[in-house]
């Protein structure tokens, strides 16, 4: 423990203050002569934070405040399960980087500060700074879609990816970077930044049940959509445009309607001809306050848009489309189908850029860094399906879900009332839906077990549907995690 003294100082990784969407993991060590008498943890950061202390989950917050006058999370000694010898702070921090309602842009930080008295009222006090270790969290993917311009975004994770134990004393963490501290400038004509104290009593968290079980079923992707994940078709874009071609294989002339979503500045080419170009939109921006805007230059990223779409005229054979999208390292990436006019439902087309039919790449691309010439010219994008789709939240607008009149093993034992016996069981392709009733503000905790490379999707809405299922606002607004 430092001198009383020292105080708290802001820090993160300097180099990721200004990045959209950025999860950090923040861990000191540190020795107790005892168990204290009074104990005082004290607590912030921009935009979010959740706190372990010896392993053991303590809180999350911060409350929302000022960015002029950012409120402290206090936890007391009842709170904290300190112990003589070596004890660890860590934390999971995570911050926006766009503008949201009541809430301006602001970089990256973390604060915190515990002071201790023992018994014989010697006092200590441990704060953030150069001595705490820092990494970012691999874990989360940093393409993750936003939910609505008045929030952030998705969260996507592959759990494979955690440091197995970085909540425990004993966990190494050699490896990880000495912190930064950090001093931001914050948005013009604010007065100095000044943290002071949460007064009211923090909300107290509890667990809460399902009612009942709503449905149960299948849920599979559909043929006919195909997709591009720029997180791992294009990871680390220094600059310059993306361009993407395919053609579209149809065994009648008909009339569809083209849907494409991206969340960038693209424009879309269908038998040579321009069909859609989009731009950025401030449509919006009527509802913020001067210190609200977002420049975050996302287009429905943070609108609410979900897709643009075209009518077009399908012939017989094959039919070219073309993507071209100007700042790839913005995006997560872009989905396409074409679907029935009518029916809306999805037509179920192939795919191929060599006119193959049954071809298991969907897409050829070309970015500034690779020349349209030459070996290795143009990369191969292979059909995308439920476990390589970028935007989970697809999975819940656009799958094809089918009912069963038997619910998985252990579905109702989750449910109020506990009828059966747990864990929930589900195979590949199956899902369940659960209602809770009344509308909750909180975060879904599960534990869960499966095989390596298992993916989970956990979807939230409003209200349910006729079939049972969850029902988003805004036709599918991206309300699914992964």
């Amino acid at each position: 423990m430092a001198k009383r003294t020292d105080k708290a100082k802001w820090i993160w990784i300097a180099a990721e203050c200004h990045r959209l969407d950025s999860y950090l993991r923040a861990r000191r060590t540190f020795t107790l002569a005892g168990v204290p008498s009074e104990a005082r943890l004290r607590v912030t950061a921009f935009s979010e934070y959740v706190l372990y202390v010896n392993g053991r989950y303590v809180g999350c917050g911060p409350t929302p405040s000022s960015a002029r006058a950012p409120l402290l999370d206090v936890y007391t000694a009842e709170d904290l399960p300190l112990r003589r010898g070596r004890n660890v702070i860590a934390v999971l921090a995570h911050n926006y980087y766009v503008g949201l309602p009541r809430l301006p842009r602001l970089p990256a930080g973390l604060w915190l500060q515990l002071d201790a008295t023992y018994a014989n009222g010697k006092a200590e006090r441990l704060g953030t700074d150069r001595r705490w270790r820092l990494a970012l969290a691999e874990d989360f993917s940093r393409r993750a879609p936003r939910v609505y311009w008045t929030t952030g975004f998705t969260e996507v994770r592959d759990t494979r990816r955690e440091p197995q134990g970085w909540t425990e004393v004993g966990f190494n963490d050699r490896r990880w970077a000495k912190a930064d501290e950090v001093r931001h400038a914050l948005p013009e004509g604010f007065p100095p930044q000044k943290v002071r104290e949460q007064t009211a009593p923090r909300l107290t968290e509890t667990f809460v049940v399902p009612s009942r079980l709503a449905s149960s079923g299948w849920a599979k992707w559909q043929m006919g959509m195909t997709a591009i994940p720029f997180e791992f078709a294009v990871p680390n874009p220094a600059h310059g445009e993306f361009y993407a071609g395919t053609f579209v294989r149809s065994h009648r002339r008909q009339k569809a309607r083209f849907i494409f979503d991206c969340d960038e500045a693209a424009a879309v080419y269908f038998n040579n001809r321009q069909v859609i170009r989009q731009g950025y939109s401030e449509q919006f921006v009527h509802w913020l306050q001067d210190e609200e805007h977002d420049h975050y230059t996302g287009i429905h990223r943070g609108q609410g848009h979900r897709t643009e779409s075209a009518d077009v005229a399908l012939g017989t054979g094959w039919n070219s489309v073309g993507i071209v999208i100007y700042d790839p390292g913005r995006s997560w990436g872009f989905a396409v189908r074409f679907e029935d006019a009518r029916t809306g439902k999805t037509l179920p087309l192939e795919f191929s850029p060599d006119l193959k039919a049954a071809d298991w790449v969907d897409w050829q691309i070309i970015i500034d860094q690779l020349c349209p010439c030459g070996k290795g010219a143009l990369p191969e994008v292979p059909t995308p399906n439920e476990r390589t789709f970028p935007d989970p939240a697809y999975q819940l607008a656009w799958e094809e879900r089918t009912p069963t009149r038997r619910a998985p093993p252990g579905a109702a034992a989750l449910a109020a009332g506990g009828r059966g016996k747990g864990p929930l069981r589900l195979r590949d392709g199956e899902r369940v839906t659960y209602d809770f009733g009344d509308e909750r503000v909180g975060h879904v905790e599960l534990d869960v077990e499966g095989a390596p490379g298992a993916i989970l999707d956990v979807a939230w809405g409003e209200g349910l549907g006729a079939d049972g299922c969850v029902e988003p606002v805004r036709g599918g607004m991206r309300q699914v995690d992964r």
